[in-house]
């Protein structure tokens, strides 16, 4: 059998690729060291938005542990209050620089949002354009960058126009569920 140098090179090259296809020939080669995993990424800050059906005045609200005493609302800390649907009312867990503050906070109140369990709420002011049942949605970015959600049908209805959602952990963002309306003693 006559083969030029050129041919018996590809030959033996396709031969070789034949046989490891197959599972056969040579042992294969070790493995390369991998390298170390990548530090996981830095945590970011949890915060919770809230968004609902308009045209209605809601409070996103954060409370105390117990869910008794009110903390903050969302505008007073992360902008603007949004009065009539549409865009999110939202509210970050971290430290607040109280030096930006309007005058009626005095400064000595602790505001640091970043550790601790809260009660996130929504709340159905009585100043709405519209008094009609409204679909909140409060969505938790968690501390691993994830998201959980929940929804909630809203009245304006004493006794049905504050919504105690869930506990929250500030660091993580793990929720536990409440679902109850607050009713003030």
């Amino acid at each position: 059998m006559k083969t030029t140098k050129g041919t018996f090179g590809i030959g033996v090259a396709f031969l070789a690729m034949a046989i490891a296809a197959c599972g056969g020939g040579a042992p294969a080669p070790a493995p390369a060291a991998t390298a170390a995993p990548a530090a996981a990424p830095a945590s970011s800050i949890v915060s919770v938005e809230m968004t609902w059906d308009g045209p209605k005045d809601m409070d996103l609200e954060i409370w105390d542990s117990s869910g008794k005493h009110f903390l903050a609302r969302s505008f007073n800390l992360c902008g603007e209050d949004r009065t009539s649907g549409g865009a999110p009312e939202t509210f970050e867990f971290k430290k607040y620089d109280t030096g930006h503050f309007p005058e009626e906070w005095d400064g000595s109140r602790e505001l640091d949002y970043s550790h601790g369990t809260y009660v996130v709420s929504a709340y159905f002011h009585g100043n709405s354009v519209s008094h009609d049942a409204t679909i909140v949605v409060l969505k938790v970015k968690k501390a691993d960058g994830t998201v959980d959600e929940r929804r909630r049908k809203i009245e304006y209805d004493p006794g049905k126009d504050q919504w105690h959602a869930f506990t929250i952990d500030a660091a993580t963002g793990a929720i536990a569920d409440i679902d109850e309306f607050f009713k003030p003693q």
